[in-house]
Parts: structure tokens; sequence; C-alpha cells
């Protein structure tokens, strides 16, 4: 009984000291152009919600604000991921989406908690942008630990 005692902690020493986890920081920085936000209201709000698709890491997503109203000046929101994960190429993208038809959970206002963007399945996308983290970093294999911010300007997609 001892001796499979013994051998339990010293699996348990090498598996707390060999294991290896790998840390990502991901920032961005959100800008909404107050012109995009002109005709939003409580009854049709605009969402503005962010998500990282980065291989190796977990899909990170969440709201950064439900606009109710127009802004009077752009609106600048920052996010960040600061995690377990793999540092890389990967692609972070904001959009901003008019909730029609799709029912809104979260209140009007920027969103404090990590509130995912549930229940938009019907929202009409209004703007959005995409830029690429950890550029360069696309090797198939290994994983490392790094940080990598962006600044996103939210434009009105292309037709």
């Amino acid at each position: 009984m001892m001796v499979v005692v013994r051998l339990w902690w010293c699996v348990l020493a090498i598996l707390l000291l060999g294991g290896c986890e790998n840390w990502i920081t991901v920032r961005a920085k959100v800008t909404v152009p107050a012109e995009l936000t002109q005709d939003f209201s409580e009854e049709r709000p605009g969402i503005v919600t962010i998500d990282a698709d980065i291989p190796k890491t977990s899909v990170m997503g969440r709201v950064l604000a439900v606009l109710c109203a127009p802004e009077e000046e752009d609106l600048v929101l920052d996010w960040e991921y600061d995690g377990f994960g793999c540092a890389k190429e990967g692609i972070v993208t904001a959009r901003l989406e008019e909730a029609d038809g799709a029912e809104v959970t979260h209140p009007c206002g920027v969103v404090e908690s990590n509130l995912h963007p549930s229940g938009l399945h019907s929202a009409v996308l209004v703007a959005r942008a995409s830029e690429v983290v950890f550029e360069g970093n696309s090797k198939p294999s290994g994983c490392t630990s790094d940080s990598d911010s962006v600044e996103l300007v939210l434009a009105p997609p292309e037709q």
C-alpha cells in the first residue's frame, strides 16, 4: 500500500512540474463611428460583439455593448482575453448588428461582464472589422505563450 501511495505522489509531482500550460493575452480596441449608430433605439437596438478564432484556443466571444440610442461621438470599447491558449495566427472580428427580430437579453449600454452573444441568430449585420493576431505564428505543431493587440474600426460591409 505504501509503495502505491509513493508511486501516486511521484506521478502527481511529475505531472505538476512537467506540465506546461501556455498563456496568451489578446487586446482589442473597437471603435464604433457615431454615424453608424444613428438608427438605433430601445425597440431596435444595435449590438457590438467581438470574437477571436485562434487555432488550439477556445472560441472567445462576447457582447461589448448594446446601443439603444444614437451616439454623439465615436464609441471606443476595450476588450481583453487573458487566459490559456496558443499564440497561433488567428482572426479577431468585431461586429455591429441590428437586433432585427432577435431577442436581446442584455441591458442597454456598455456590457461589463463576459456575456456571450446569444440570441442574435436573426441579427442584421451593419458593420464589421477584422484583424490578424499573432501574425506569422502558423506552424502546425507546437504552442507558445505571447500577447498581441489590434485596433478595429467598424465599417459597413462591402457589397
